[in-house]
């Protein structure tokens, strides 16, 4: 289950790079500040990629000591972000 969990997790993480991705080509900004600062310098795909494939590589090194619950709450999280993501590009293609 732990496993599974972390599949989830990353799946979840992919898909919010890119959906952030699709949001900010179509106009939005990041809220994140830090985030917005490795936009800036790097460029939106190269950003999200590198913070999210640092993330997903620093679990998977740490993965024999975390629990479930942390990849349940990782998944919900991104999950959230997510679906924010996606009010954000059809409010911007709505205008």
């Amino acid at each position: 289950m732990k496993f599974d969990l972390f599949i989830i997790a990353c799946i979840l993480i992919g898909a919010d790079a890119l959906d952030t991705v699709m949001v900010l080509k179509e106009g939005g900004r990041e809220l994140n500040p830090f985030m917005r600062s490795m936009i800036s310098k790097l460029g939106a795909t190269e950003a999200l990629l590198l913070s999210h494939g640092l993330f997903v590589a620093f679990m998977w090194a740490i993965y024999g000591y975390l629990s479930g619950y942390f990849f349940a709450v990782v998944a919900f999280a991104y999950f959230a972000i997510m679906l924010n993501n996606i009010r954000a590009y059809i409010q911007q293609r709505k205008s």
